[in-house]
């Protein structure tokens, strides 16, 4: 596993978010994000207390001790709540600190702990070096929700590449309608779902792979479909 180079997408993506809290104010901070019920202030301290929640399964994996990602789901949504109201100032300090302190983390697991099985608070029980990918996603999903000018068209070519498969993978898990994704400016199709498929649903990385997590309308794609297919909530 390339951790160092991970890490280093991990650095960049978070590095890229801090530029757009930075052009923020405190008024911004406070107005709706695009997740529904948060402000940007909530994003913002969702993104600080993912990382120090994924230094506690990186301590698991370490120690083969049992440390939760977070307590509970209730506590988890306390915090994010109780942070939300932070200054820019204090939402900036706190991404920056728990960015170090999981990459200080990451850099200090053994090669041979990163296959080591650890649960999220989700409840899915995978080796820890899923949650190095876990954190680019976070950190580059979450920067589109500030909607502070960076949308799913700047993702990097590689990160909407590797997650349209696990969009593709995950959602084929749910009980949804199988079709093809075909990727024009990849020159790649993904089956979503199981069995045959359906039809079809054609157009950038970029925006497939918003429509699939639910951050985007899918208006600009195209399909042989008479509607697009029912994809529910992400989560």
């Amino acid at each position: 596993m390339q951790t160092a180079h991970l890490l280093q997408q991990i650095r960049e993506a978070t590095g890229r978010l801090v530029m757009s809290a930075r052009s923020l104010n405190e008024h911004d901070v406070a107005a709706p994000s695009l997740c529904s019920g948060w402000t940007r202030g909530h994003v913002l301290a969702h993104v600080a207390l993912n990382a120090d929640s994924l230094v506690n399964l990186l301590t698991w994996a370490r120690t083969g001790i049992e440390t939760p990602q977070y307590p509970s789901w209730e506590v988890r949504e306390s915090d994010i709540g109780e942070a939300a109201g932070r200054s820019v100032g204090g939402h900036l300090d706190a991404i920056t600190a728990s960015a170090a302190r999981f990459e200080s983390a990451a850099e200090s697991l053994p090669g041979d702990r990163w296959s080591y099985v650890v649960r999220g608070i989700g409840g899915d029980a995978q080796p820890a070096s899923e949650y190095l990918t876990a954190r680019r996603r976070e950190v580059e999903v979450h920067h589109v929700d500030l909607d502070a000018g960076y949308g799913p068209e700047r993702w990097p070519l590689d990160f909407v590449e590797s997650e349209l498969v696990h969009a593709a993978s995950k959602l084929s898990r749910r009980a949804v309608t199988s079709f093809n994704i075909s990727v024009t400016d990849l020159g790649s199709s993904l089956l979503v779902g199981t069995g045959s498929a359906s039809g079809n649903v054609k157009g950038p990385g970029y925006s497939l792979l918003a429509w699939l997590y639910g951050r985007g309308s899918g208006s600009d794609l195209q399909t042989d479909l008479e509607t697009l297919p029912e994809l529910g909530a992400w989560g």
